[in-house]
């Protein structure tokens, strides 16, 4: 089974997106704050890593600046920043850090993104 990492605070979204993500065929493993999320990088072994900007204990922009200078046990696929900020600022931080898309989250459905995730793995 494909894994996907979600680092994201909303629990319906988490719920939204792990119903859409696993009716694609993924398993997916929700996170709730950046701590936590960034400790779940580390472990490695993640297909796709969804991460939310704005988030308990640790944002996202830290988690990608932390993961500059930290390597993960098992190599882990590509990031995609999901967020409700409409910053181009943030945006280019994230790309700049290493996420390979910034979403605003808003601009997509929980089955728009599965399919996305679809693409991101190919």
């Amino acid at each position: 089974m494909i894994k996907v990492l979600i680092i994201e605070d909303d629990a319906l979204l988490i719920r939204l997106y792990a119903s859409e993500l696993k009716k694609a065929g993924y398993e997916s493993t929700p996170v709730l704050n950046g701590q936590e999320g960034l400790l779940k990088i580390l472990e490695g072994g993640w297909a796709l890593i969804l991460l939310d900007i704005m988030l308990p204990q640790m944002d996202g922009i830290t988690i990608l600046t932390q993961l500059k200078s930290k390597s993960p046990k098992v190599a882990n696929g590509p990031i995609v920043v999901m967020t409700n900020l409409d910053s181009k600022e943030t945006a280019a931080k994230a790309l700049g850090l290493g996420a390979i898309e910034y979403i605003e989250k808003d601009q997509i459905t929980p089955r728009e993104l599965a399919e996305k995730v679809k693409i991101w793995l190919k």
